[in-house]
């Protein structure tokens, strides 16, 4: 995406707007004053938005700029099979397996978390159950060894029009390396683009 789509994204999500009106206008007053103090909030944070770098050479050269002259508390890289490199591999999954461990390394040297997003293997689509697991990682198994955590998400409405989970999504953490494995379920509002917790119970 590029940064104007990813900043639209998060004045829906920050102001609680439709992202349909964001696009077609229409706001009311009540809407207008939520997208202000959305902007004005996001606009004091430290947050940098780089649509331009695709390599892990760049990655890194950006992150020791910011890093020398302020903490890092988050770099987030979407995702890690759009990364190229000037370099040859014996094959995908060792140039994926490449990538992993250097994002690990980054986030040790410079004491910080990386969240890193990757696609699924299709193979998804041939499985009854369709909640993801370990072995879905695209291409490469080095991306579950290099992580500390490997989160999936999953919504049953995506593949089942007619769940009963409507506008609930699975957050199932499938690997943590200093503690326990589990799911937590969350809803989903698709029109802000946001997580929210569910009622008790539910």
């Amino acid at each position: 995406m590029s940064k104007e789509r990813l900043m639209s994204r998060l004045l829906c999500i920050e102001g609680g707007i439709d992202s349909k009106k964001i696009k077609t206008g229409g706001l009311t007053d009540d809407e207008i004053d939520r997208l202000s103090d959305a902007a004005d909030l996001i606009s004091k944070l430290n947050i940098y938005i780089y649509d331009d770098i695709f390599t892990i050479q760049e990655i890194r050269s950006k992150i020791a700029k910011l890093g020398a002259r302020e903490d890092i508390c988050l770099v987030v890289i979407d995702y890690i099979q759009l990364i190229k490199s000037n370099k040859r591999f014996a094959n995908r999954q060792a140039e994926l397996g490449s990538y992993a461990y250097a994002i690990a390394e980054i986030a040790k040297k410079y004491n910080t978390t990386t969240l890193t997003l990757s696609q699924l293997s299709r193979a998804i689509e041939n499985r009854q159950n369709k909640r993801p697991v370990l072995t879905d990682l695209y291409e490469s198994g080095a991306i579950e060894a290099a992580a500390d955590k490997v989160l999936f998400l999953y919504r049953d409405e995506y593949y089942d029009k007619n769940t009963k989970d409507k506008g609930i999504a699975e957050i199932s953490a499938a690997k943590v390396r200093d503690g326990e494995t589990g799911m937590c379920r969350l809803a989903w509002i698709g029109k802000y683009f946001r997580f929210a917790n569910l009622a008790r119970g539910m």
